[in-house]
């Protein structure tokens, strides 16, 4: 097993492989904005492409693909105007990919970290809960007993 930081989460280590957040914005511009760590210009030109489509059809349910030997699981969520934070733009999809077909699994953790981005409007937000699953294998709104250390 990989070895992480004292107190880490191997098990987390070794299955997530990173995250994703594509918005799509009032002017109707799609962008690939953040990711970490960062990906190739291949595994993100997917990405964006796919996310472009899912947002631009007002998608709200989870999507995955098999992309470079990984899963990425997608999550589109439609912003509406109460959603201060992010009421900038219609819609925005986090991805994450991960080493194992597991929709139910990663799929819930898609949905923790985009309403951790809903709340706060940053990408900052998403490497907090990000990072607290590397650590404890839990972020809010998400508890993985395959995650937890």
């Amino acid at each position: 097993a990989k070895m992480v930081a004292e107190g880490g989460n191997a098990m987390a280590a070794d299955v997530l492989l990173s995250v994703s957040l594509a918005e799509y914005d009032r002017n109707g511009d799609t962008m690939l904005v953040w990711s970490y760590p960062s990906i190739d210009s291949d595994f993100d030109s997917h990405i964006l492409k796919r996310a472009k489509l899912l947002m631009e059809q007002k998608q709200t349910r989870l999507v995955w693909t098999r992309v470079q030997n990984s899963w990425c699981y997608m999550l589109p969520v439609v912003v509406s105007t109460k959603d201060a934070a992010v009421r900038h733009l219609r819609a925005y999809t986090v991805c994450v990919q991960a080493k194992g077909f597991e929709p139910e699994r990663f799929g819930g953790l898609a949905g923790a970290l985009g309403a951790a981005y809903k709340a706060k409007g940053t990408p900052l937000a998403l490497l907090q809960a990000w990072l607290s699953v590397f650590t404890t294998g839990r972020v809010e709104g998400f508890v993985d007993s395959g995650l937890e250390a």
